[in-house]
């Protein structure tokens, strides 16, 4: 696990207004506290530090560390840390061992507030959730040409939503080149580990992920890919009694064909 600074204290500035001015400190021992009811009381306290709920109400709460974070160079390090270091507690934990305050709100919280902060640093840090968040997505495509690497080796894990998720965060990158552009050597690696992913046995939700992710692109071999699943994949979804037998991925590949005559 990579640790990202050495702090003793955190500190926390919180604005009432213009004119006031409160701040709070938070020893970096209990963001790295052995007990995750310590680290997470931590993270609540910083977050509730930082709340601005009263005059910014339709605003997420993980909004307001985040951008204290953006601003405070030492936070969004001990963010990043502690985010850093919940990934090895949750990738070691046997399965169904974590509770649902810590999985449900605490990890989830923690993940979508470094999100927010849009630091570049934190990009290894976020791969783990991007089968989880849509914030976690948008903020690793955001980070344009370098996220390319850490998304395709997300493709090959053996977490069905972390594929899917890396696969989707692969369409965002490919629909905002015009704002990010991508080079050609990026495309290209977008572009073939998609067509490995049609091309395998992946179960139905990641290839017609990949389909949609390749809606941005067109070329011949795309497009002979695409006939051949149309005519030929008969791998089945899930039908209501009564209901005819859907092909999800056929389908998929047929509007893929009709958006690229």
């Amino acid at each position: 696990m990579r640790t990202i600074g050495t702090l003793a204290l955190v500190a926390v500035a919180l604005f009432h207004s213009s004119a006031e001015a409160q701040t709070i400190t938070v020893s970096s021992a209990r963001l790295r506290a052995a007990t995750d009811t310590a680290r997470m009381a931590a993270f609540y306290e910083m977050e509730g530090a930082a709340d601005a709920h009263d005059r910014h109400p339709q605003d997420p709460p993980t909004s307001f560390l985040a951008a204290r974070a953006k601003a405070q160079p030492n936070l969004a390090a001990a963010l990043i840390e502690l985010l850093e270091r919940e990934n090895a507690v949750v990738a070691a934990a046997p399965k169904g061992s974590l509770s649902d305050e810590y999985l449900g709100d605490y990890y989830g919280d923690l993940e979508v507030t470094v999100a927010r902060m849009n630091d570049p640093r934190s990009l290894n840090a976020l791969i783990p959730g991007i089968g989880s968040s849509d914030v976690v997505r948008t903020t690793i495509a955001g980070f344009g040409e370098a996220a390319v690497a850490p998304i395709v080796a997300a493709t090959r894990s053996t977490d069905r939503d972390e594929r899917v998720g890396a696969v989707r965060t692969m369409q965002k990158l490919l629909a905002d080149r015009a704002v990010r552009p991508l080079s050609g050597g990026a495309v290209s690696t977008v572009r073939e580990t998609l067509l490995g992913i049609l091309e395998s046995r992946a179960d139905a939700f990641t290839r017609v992920s990949a389909i949609e992710a390749l809606r941005s692109l067109s070329d011949d071999g795309i497009r002979a890919e695409m006939a051949h699943i149309a005519a030929t994949d008969t791998t089945t979804g899930y039908a209501p009694p009564g209901r005819p037998t859907p092909y999800p991925v056929k389908a998929a590949a047929q509007k893929w064909l009709a958006r690229h005559p």
